[in-house]
C-alpha cells in the first residue's frame, strides 16, 4: 500500500466512524420508548362516597405531565363493579406513560340512578408501579 491509499483507508475510516456516531443519535426509538410505559401498574381504588360505584375499565386517562405526549387514554385491567363505599378494590394494567413521581389521571365512574362522575388526580407517585386513589363525589 502506498501512502495515498493509506490516506484513502484512513479517510474512509473516519468518514465511517463519523457517520456511524452521527447515526447512533439520528435512530428513531420505538413510540413506547420515546413515551414510555408503566408496566404491571397497579392502582387501588378506594371508594369514599356514600354511595356504591362502578368503575368502567375504559374511558379514563393518564398523563405525565414533564412528558411530550399529553393525556393518553387509559384502560384498566378491568372493571370494577359495585364497589360499596368505605371498600377498596386493586387492578392492574400496562400505562403509557414512565413509572414517574408526578402522573395524573382523570378517572371516570359511576352510581346507580344515572350519576357519572369524573375526579382528577395530580401528583401522584407510581415510580414503585403502585398508586391508589380515593374517589370522592364532592
Amino acid at each position: 500500500m502506498n501512502g495515498q491509499q493509506k490516506i484513502l483507508c484512513l479517510r474512509t475510516l473516519l468518514i465511517l466512524l463519523a457517520a456511524g456516531i452521527v447515526g447512533s443519535f439520528l435512530s428513531v426509538e420505538p413510540a413506547h420508548a420515546i413515551m414510555g410505559q408503566c408496566k404491571d401498574m397497579a392502582i387501588n381504588f378506594v371508594n369514599d362516597t356514600t354511595l356504591t360505584i362502578t368503575i368502567p375499565s375504559e374511558g379514563h386517562k393518564v398523563k405525565n405531565p414533564g412528558g411530550v405526549e399529553g393525556w393518553n387514554n387509559m384502560t384498566l385491567g378491568g372493571s370494577i363493579t359495585d364497589l360499596a363505599s368505605g371498600k377498596n378494590k386493586s387492578v392492574r394494567q400496562t400505562l403509557n406513560i414512565k413509572c414517574v413521581n408526578d402522573a395524573q389521571f382523570e378517572i371516570h365512574y359511576s352510581a346507580k340512578g344515572g350519576r357519572d362522575f369524573t375526579q382528577i388526580f395530580e401528583k401522584q407517585d407510581i415510580k414503585d408501579k403502585n398508586t391508589t386513589l380515593t374517589l370522592t363525589n364532592h
